[in-house]
């Protein structure tokens, strides 16, 4: 969508942010503790149907004695370490996030794997928000409304990235927001973006087995509440003084 360089009224601004703003790729990370990566083998995830059998690989599965990795075509991907299990899954523009299949997964392996101990659980969303109006917007707001005390100077010079974090208590974790500004490349266009990073971060204390794999499924059973508050947080925290800007 091109803007023309006139103003809109604010109302059309914020329909435009919401329109704009994308989930570009969701990831969930279970920390873990004793473990041997070998036990989460291709063949032995295909096999306890942790991965859907009518998924293909996209590339050869990597296996050797530190980490295990697969890539499918459907965009999802798994990293096996004897700390971590990461699962990710990228969304082309097309696709809404009410499609994820990573939680399924991740459930799958929780079921299928009990005796795994995971001691936390990270999920972290990445939405974006872009226009190809041109860059002036973004770095107008940039500039001007997040960084504009005296210390974005520096021996004359302005700065030539920023970005920042904010951490707030969240359930039995926390949730970490990171805001930076950049470019996205979206079909054959570079669009001045920025970029939303949230990061729920949850620790498992529970040795009992049965109370460690109900919270756990609890945690995932609200990966998708938790996305979608996340993103009415971007719309209703940003969209405003964003929309504002641009009417200006």
């Amino acid at each position: 969508m091109i803007y023309p360089h006139f103003s809109f009224p604010v109302e059309i601004l914020h329909l435009l942010f919401i329109m704009n703003l994308q989930l570009q790729e969701i990831s969930i990370t279970f920390i873990v503790e004793n473990f041997n990566p070998n036990i989460l083998n291709f063949d032995i995830l295909f096999l306890t149907e942790v991965i859907p059998h009518d998924w293909q690989l996209a590339t050869t599965p990597i296996h050797d004695d530190q980490e295990i990795i697969i890539c499918f075509d459907n965009q999802v991907s798994m990293i096996v370490q004897e700390n971590q299990i990461s699962l990710a899954e990228f969304l082309l523009p097309s696709k809404s996030c009410r499609q994820l299949n990573l939680g399924k997964i991740a459930k799958n392996l929780i079921t299928k794997f009990p005796e795994i101990m995971i001691s936390g659980i990270s999920i972290t969303p990445n939405f974006y928000h872009s226009t190809n109006q041109n860059t002036t917007y973004h770095k107008s707001y940039w500039e001007n409304k997040l960084f504009s005390q005296s210390w974005h100077k520096f021996n004359g010079h302005k700065m030539l990235s920023a970005g920042f974090k904010i951490a707030y208590p969240y359930k039995t974790g926390q949730l970490i927001l990171q805001v930076s500004q950049g470019f996205i490349q979206v079909e054959e266009q570079i669009l001045s973006a920025f970029f939303f990073t949230g990061n729920f971060d949850y620790r498992i204390f529970s040795t009992n087995l049965d109370s460690r794999a109900y919270h756990i499924q609890q945690i995932l059973e609200n990966l998708q509440p938790d996305i979608d508050k996340f993103q009415e947080f971007i719309r209703k925290k940003f969209s405003k003084s964003l929309t504002n800007n641009l009417a200006a």
